[in-house]
């Protein structure tokens, strides 16, 4: 996901979602799709966008998965509005999805770190980005491997 501001857009709580590759967008307002980046949702999977103020919803969020298994190393990497590279990782937690189930990104606001969910279940990965004091956001890409 790239955007050109700071993805939070002010906010201090919530969750932004982050479009992955062949993701279609996923917020709608008024049925017209909307910039990903826009959206900060509380909780995950809601589809309540707390800073438009506007409703919304979250059709099939997430990246379907093929076969039953277990995802394991959450990884994201992004740059600042301060031009400073970010990244975490969680190489350890291990979780079990299963056929189809949708896992979707997510960017915590409150906490700059990716987490990962499934609908509104966020799962127990921990992925703490180094964003400097005082810094935001600006872009953020996040990888997770299927077993």
């Amino acid at each position: 996901m790239v955007s050109p501001n700071n993805i939070n857009n002010g906010a201090t709580s919530g969750f932004v979602p982050i479009q992955v590759p062949l993701d279609t967008p996923l917020i709608y307002n008024n049925n017209l799709p909307d910039n990903i980046c826009s959206a900060v949702l509380s909780p995950i999977g809601s589809g309540i966008n707390t800073v438009l103020g506007v409703g919304g919803t979250v059709t099939n969020p997430g990246t379907p998965m093929y076969l039953d298994g277990t995802l394991s190393t959450l990884v994201g990497t992004g740059l600042t509005l301060g031009n400073v590279v970010v990244r975490c990782g969680d190489l350890t937690t291990t979780v079990p999805v299963h056929d189809n189930d949708l896992v979707q990104p997510y960017y915590s606001i409150a906490t700059n770190s990716v987490v990962l969910g499934i609908g509104t279940t966020q799962l127990p990965f921990t992925c703490n980005l180094n964003v400097p004091a005082g810094d935001s956001i600006r872009y953020l890409s996040v990888q997770w491997a299927k077993i």
